[in-house]
């Protein structure tokens, strides 16, 4: 259920010591670093040294980041969600660079994240030890915590777009495949994290999946990859009904993933 691999450092926003006061990226008015799945939103030298535009009272955004009226308006959240080897998140970075491209300000991450608790978690599903469910929902719960304080809400209130690889979907999906309440846990997340905009659900059969991860190679994760278990993982996400969930045949062709990708985002960004 760990997505492979690190996000490519090139969707991420540039880290503010590599701008320098004459990066040609160092224009906008928000300077924004992602460290260890902290981003920090700061007024860089150059906007800071120039006049304010002001709007009501307040400063006018980046030309990239969405905008209402010339005021911040509050970001976009949109996640990738399905079983191990649908495809999430090649799609992800597919639809990250397409947005960069377009000038938008874009955030990708993911969960479980690599701080501790993510890393906590990433060890368990590579040793083939286990722990008690309710163990393996605490550390879940605890790991979207920082990422909801450090990454996600920050970066919503910058007026970014956030594109995240995973979130508590697949913690309904999983932790109920390991016997608990799969409606109990999606009401607490409801509660207590931040509702995606949009869900973009890739469907693959567990059979298909599970091959995906074997033929991609790379470090195993016994705990989540075995057929019996992802199958329980499909018959969670089948039954789930959420206004903001949109399901993809992820069995075709990636361009064709891509295509229908792109035209559920730009639903959403021009809504």
């Amino acid at each position: 259920m760990l997505p492979p691999g690190d996000l490519d450092p090139a969707l991420l926003p540039v880290p503010l010591e590599e701008r320098g006061r004459h990066h040609p990226k160092a224009t906008s008015a928000f300077a924004c670093e992602l460290r260890t799945n902290r981003v920090i939103c700061l007024i860089d030298s150059k906007a800071a040294q120039s006049p304010r535009e002001r709007y009501g009272g307040r400063e006018r955004a980046p030309k990239s980041a969405l905008v209402l009226g010339g005021i911040v308006k509050r970001g976009i959240l949109i996640v990738f969600e399905g079983l191990d080897g649908c495809g999430k998140s090649t799609q992800l970075r597919r639809a990250a660079k397409v947005l960069k491209a377009r000038g938008l300000d874009v955030v990708a991450t993911r969960e479980p994240t690599d701080g501790p608790w993510g890393r906590r978690i990433r060890e368990m599903a590579r040793s083939d030890r286990g722990v008690a469910p309710e163990t393996e929902l605490e550390w879940f719960f605890e790991d979207r915590r920082e990422h909801m304080r450090e990454v996600v809400e920050p970066a919503l209130a910058a007026g970014l777009i956030v594109l995240s690889d995973r979130s508590y979907i697949s913690t309904v999906a999983y932790q109920g495949a390991r016997g608990l309440d799969s409606a109990k846990i999606l009401a607490d997340s409801q509660a207590e994290f931040v509702r995606p905009n949009l869900v973009l659900l890739f469907e693959i059969s567990a059979k298909q999946g599970l091959a995906r991860v074997h033929e991609r190679g790379g470090e195993s994760e016994p705990v989540f990859e075995n057929l019996d278990f992802l199958e329980r993982v499909a018959t969670i996400f089948e039954t789930l009904e959420l206004d903001e969930l949109r399901r993809i045949d992820a069995s075709r062709d990636r361009d064709e993933i891509a295509a229908d990708v792109m035209r559920l985002l730009d639903q959403i960004l021009e809504g």
